[in-house]
């Protein structure tokens, strides 16, 4: 069983141009809203926080630490984080490190437009 939040932030970016870059106009900085989702095993949940039942406010509350640190920045700039991947791997990261545990207890789900996202 999994508990699953959505949540939305803003944040720039750029990607670096090179050959490989196709979308010349992503070289530049730009902005999206980017639609988070987050899949928890809710058994390992429940073990973290010693409970027979999760309250969504505890998760609320982390979520809101893990998305400040992206919410209207330059991600780009400051964490030198270019596309969906790297955002969503490092938002994983972040709960894994606060949760301390295994990736498969943790799913994202980052669409940076309305129909292309990631998975990890």
């Amino acid at each position: 069983m999994k508990l699953i939040g959505k949540f939305t932030f803003d944040s720039a970016h750029h990607i670096e141009d090179t050959k490989h870059l196709l979308t010349k106009k992503c070289a530049e900085p730009h902005g999206h809203t980017y639609h988070l989702t987050v899949k928890f095993e809710l058994a390992m949940l429940k073990e973290f926080y010693s409970r027979d039942f999760v309250d969504f406010q505890l998760i609320k509350d982390t979520m809101e630490v893990i998305i400040f640190k992206y919410d209207h920045r330059d991600v780009s700039k400051h964490w030198s984080l270019h596309t969906a991947e790297q955002i969503a791997q490092d938002i994983k990261n972040g709960l894994m490190a606060r949760y301390k545990c295994n990736p498969n207890d943790i799913t994202i789900e980052l669409f940076e437009t309305d129909k292309w996202g990631i998975e990890c």
